[in-house]
């Protein structure tokens, strides 16, 4: 890759002014020493250019290397928070299996209990009768119904008792079987916990080094020229999605056009408010298209309104991005995420959680990028949103 061509002067006039005043040179240089040092100048903005392309290639390969580990941070924490939930699930369910073992093991007691009572009363009155018998000469066949009935009941009794035994038994294996899976989930939790620090500690070694990189290669011109690139990679995206969603457009029938929500919208984070809209940025020439809200990292980012999802992905300068097309030209923008929780093709309402507040994509503080546009031109959030995003409305 070879630099820009609008560093050429700068480069050339930087090195120039290390150099003699040129009438004082044609005093003392003859045509020889002229050329050779024509060429020795040559020479170092040769050098000075190939030190260029091998620090924009270096900061190429690690913004790719940052932009994949920052993925799978997205995609850990989501299987982090699908754990958690059927973690919660199943420990909800041993709960529920335990309070019905407890309520079985009281009617078991219950069971032996009135087992061994109707036993004694038969014992008892089987010897009554007997006596009775011998004594008082009483019908035998009225005795022996009496001692049938307490059989009956007897064996009922066992019947109960061996149910609920059973109950436990089957009770108890389900119980098993739910500690197994817990034990499982639990590992697998420590694992992905394990796996998301160590993508943290690759992020911030990549941070780092991105860092230095930039530092050195950073200018005036250099900085500029990527920041329009960005802005045309952006617009470009933004003209491709507008072309191939003309066929999704619709939304229902009773949904309000996002036109008339004008200064009616919630924010999509709370946070405070530190760029504005058409704000001067730090490098000569650009302003903010957007506005930058500082926010806690994690915290939920909201949909402003019902769309459909048209990107989620991570684009150069601006990390983790989603985009929600509100039809009739109406898009917002959502930058910088640590985690996106819906793909392209999603619809969601207004106020879902679409992602969490991150860093990626380089962001110098923890916040979101918010944008939103009509047929492709950047329009002031803050004449669109109700308040400011300090307010109780901001996030519902």
């Amino acid at each position: 890759m070879r630099p820009d061509p609008a560093l050429r002067p700068l480069l050339l006039a930087l090195l120039l002014a290390g150099l003699p005043h040129p009438a004082a040179a044609e005093a003392q240089l003859d045509p020889e020493q002229a050329s050779a040092r024509l060429e020795a100048l040559r020479d170092r903005i040769q050098a000075i250019e190939h030190k260029l392309d091998r620090s924009r290639a270096e900061e190429s390969r690690v913004n790719r290397s940052l932009r994949e580990v920052e993925t799978r941070l997205s995609r850990t924490r989501r299987e982090l928070a699908e754990t958690a939930r059927r973690l919660e699930h199943q420990q909800t369910r041993l709960q529920a299996l335990q309070q019905e073992q407890a309520q079985l093991d009281r009617e078991l007691a219950q069971h032996r209990e009135g087992l061994e009572q109707y036993l004694r009363t038969a014992f008892m009155l089987g010897r009554q009768e007997s006596i009775k018998l011998v004594l008082n000469q009483e019908d035998p066949q009225r005795l022996g119904r009496t001692l049938t009935y307490y059989r009956y009941l007897a064996r009922d009794r066992a019947e109960a008792v061996s149910r609920a035994r059973q109950a436990l038994q089957e009770l108890a294996a389900v119980e098993r079987d739910i500690d197994a899976q817990l034990a499982a989930l639990e590992a697998t939790r420590a694992r992905r916990a394990e796996q998301h620090q160590d993508l943290k500690r690759q992020q911030a070694d990549r941070g780092t080094l991105l860092a230095r990189l930039r530092k050195e290669i950073r200018t005036d011109q250099d900085q500029l020229a990527r920041m329009e690139q960005d802005e045309q990679r952006l617009q470009a995206l933004l003209e491709e999605l507008r072309r191939a969603l003309d066929d999704v457009r619709e939304l229902d029938r009773h949904q309000r056009p996002f036109a008339s929500l004008r200064s009616e919208l919630a924010w999509p984070v709370a946070g405070k408010l530190i760029h504005r809209f058409g704000q001067a940025r730090e490098h000569r020439g650009l302003r903010w298209r957007g506005v930058y809200i500082a926010a806690a990292d994690g915290d939920p980012v909201r949909a402003v309104s019902r769309g459909r999802v048209a990107f989620a992905d991570w684009l150069r300068g601006f990390g983790l991005l989603i985009i929600v097309d509100h039809g009739d030209g109406y898009m917002s923008l959502y930058g910088h995420n640590q985690a996106l929780f819906r793909e392209p093709g999603d619809w969601v309402e207004g106020g879902e959680v679409l992602a969490r507040v991150g860093d990626t994509g380089g962001a110098l503080e923890t916040g979101l990028y918010f944008e939103l546009r009509h047929e492709g031109k950047p329009i002031d959030p803050l004449k669109w949103c109700a308040g400011e995003p300090t307010d109780k409305r901001a996030s519902r």
